[in-house]
């Protein structure tokens, strides 16, 4: 029978005493290089939140310039609409004209034109129409039709200005170019029709030129109250609730927004064969909780979105609700916005895909 001598005992033992150092030093430089990355990795993101540190106190300290800078991006946005076109041009004219006493004469208007920052540069961005005016009007309101084009609420200026005085008459026949401006912008917020109904007959502006505006017009008030699918209520900041509430009908829910001057909502839909899923948000909510999109039945073989603001009531009152809409379906979705304050909307709306309609009732 082998047996271990005792020095050979002593052999084994000093290897298995140096085979473990070398498991425990291998240990060690592996669990120090973990230690090191992970140093590194804390280090990293020590410097990364000090630099997002950092951001929010930059944030903080322009927070105010920052929401000032946004109010004034969609205010030039609604002064420069990104779908202004020739029937919102016949319509502006009119109401300018109306505005400072003006006889409304003939409303010839040309096609669209590409603003030319100079004679070898063009914005590819923003355009203009212009309008023939001949008209007969007093010298202070054409001094003010001139001199305060900021108080209405499109940008348009005047050029190739003729005066010619009428004998023993106050006034003064004048002809001049008018233009009106706008800037294509996807982000921007559409320019809705406000309580602009399509009639048939000869007197009517508008017969038959846009197909679109005519599928707005087939739903009565009483139509769309019942048969909505989404509600967006928009208030004041000071609103016991938010500015902002968001429903989709029949699931017993509402998304409250953020109360901030400007802050957005958005409703999604899209369509996967024949069914229609959709998921709507605000700034603080989304529904479904998950971020994925629920199937939709409608009450109609149309979507129907109702929107309904509040006037302005106070000077201080200026925040704005921004409604996204995304329609990656067959159907046609309708947007209605009810009781919007006229001179400064609250409810501006950005749509993207196809088949979607707004109005302001």
């Amino acid at each position: 029978m082998f047996s271990l001598t005792e020095k050979d005992k002593k052999m084994l033992s000093l290897l298995l005493i140096v085979i473990m150092a070398v498991m425990i030093y291998l240990m060690y430089q592996a669990l120090n290089s973990k230690v090191e990355l992970l140093k590194g990795k804390n280090i990293e993101l020590n410097n990364r939140m000090e630099q997002l540190n950092q951001a929010v106190i930059l944030y903080n300290a322009n927070k105010d310039k920052i929401e000032d800078t946004k109010k004034n991006y969609f205010d030039l946005s609604s002064r420069m609409p990104t779908n202004q076109d020739e029937k919102f041009c016949i319509v502006d004219t009119l109401n300018l004209l109306k505005k400072h006493g003006a006889v409304i004469t003939d409303i010839p208007i040309s096609s669209r034109q590409e603003y030319a920052l100079d004679e070898k540069k063009k914005d590819d961005k923003a355009f203009f129409y212009t309008i023939k005016i001949n008209t007969v009007i007093s010298y202070q309101k054409l001094k003010n039709l001139i001199s305060r084009s900021e108080d209405f609420n499109i940008l348009y200026n005047i050029d190739n200005l003729v005066i010619t005085p009428i004998p023993s008459n106050a006034n003064l026949a004048c002809s001049f170019d008018l233009n009106f401006y706008g800037y294509r912008d996807e982000f921007a917020p559409i320019r809705q029709w406000e309580d602009f109904n399509l009639q048939t007959g000869k007197s009517n502006l508008f017969t038959g030129t846009s197909k679109s505006n005519s599928n707005l017009d087939r739903f009565t008030n009483e139509y769309i109250e019942k048969n909505k699918d989404f509600i967006l209520l928009a208030s004041t900041i000071n609103s016991p609730t938010t500015a902002v509430t968001l429903s989709k009908m029949g699931e017993g829910f509402s998304l409250f927004g953020n109360n901030k001057s400007i802050e957005s909502a958005s409703i999604e839909l899209k369509q996967n064969d024949n069914k229609i899923f959709y998921k709507i948000s605000t700034e603080t909510e989304t529904y479904p909780k998950s971020g994925e999109y629920k199937e939709f039945k409608s009450q109609t073989d149309d979507i129907i979105i109702y929107v309904f603001s509040t006037p302005r009531k106070f000077e201080d009152d200026k925040n704005v609700v921004l409604l996204n809409i995304k329609n990656e379906t067959n159907r046609r979705v309708f947007a209605y916005i009810f009781n919007d304050d006229k001179n400064n909307p609250r409810v501006r709306v950005v749509t993207n895909g196809k088949n979607t309609f707004v109005e302001k009732r």
